[in-house]
């Protein structure tokens, strides 16, 4: 993948990203905040609003505020740039994992910025479920990580099952 398209592709997904990622924050905050669990799709979706201290399932939010300004903003931070060192720098990455790793960039992205600007609380407002089996409260952010993620499996799984496990889109000659 050409430098100049990457580039590209990568501010692309980030700006859409974290901006849609931000805007669906606020809304949830405006309209979510004081009301009660809004069910569509006779509850399969539930929007409701959460604030989130720790990580996914609260993971972390019962640590001091020092402790978790340390791990989930500075830890998380240099963990998101030395992603995105790796995948703006890298010649081995193709458009699929360079996409993959930038959904998770950005998605970690969104709720850094929430906790940056939020003293620490990241906002969620989906669920989603079948009777008393739901998941935990998440946002799009969470969402993109995820995609991220499953996009780098299966790219992951595909390249395995090809002949001697090469990329397609790096062949010799392939338009990278």
């Amino acid at each position: 993948m050409k430098s100049s398209s990457k580039i590209a592709t990568i501010a692309t997904v980030l700006l859409l990203s974290i901006g849609c990622d931000q805007i669906l924050k606020y809304v949830a905050k405006i309209s979510l905040q004081y009301s009660l669990p809004v069910s569509l799709l006779e509850d399969f979706i539930r929007l409701q609003y959460a604030e989130n201290r720790g990580v996914m399932l609260s993971i972390g939010a019962s640590l001091s505020a020092g402790l978790r300004f340390w791990i989930f903003v500075v830890a998380v931070g240099f963990l998101l740039c030395g992603i995105l060192a790796y995948v703006m720098l890298s010649r081995e990455t193709n458009r699929m994992q360079t996409i993959a790793w930038t959904l998770v960039v950005a998605g970690g992205l969104g709720n850094l910025i929430d906790r940056l600007t939020r003293d620490g609380v990241v906002v969620d407002y989906i669920s989603v479920g079948f009777g008393v089996v739901r998941t935990a409260v998440f946002n799009l952010a969470d969402t993109l990580v995820f995609a991220g993620v499953l996009l780098l499996l299966v790219h992951t799984r595909k390249k395995d099952e090809k002949p001697n496990g090469q990329d397609p889109d790096l062949r010799p000659g392939a338009n990278n």
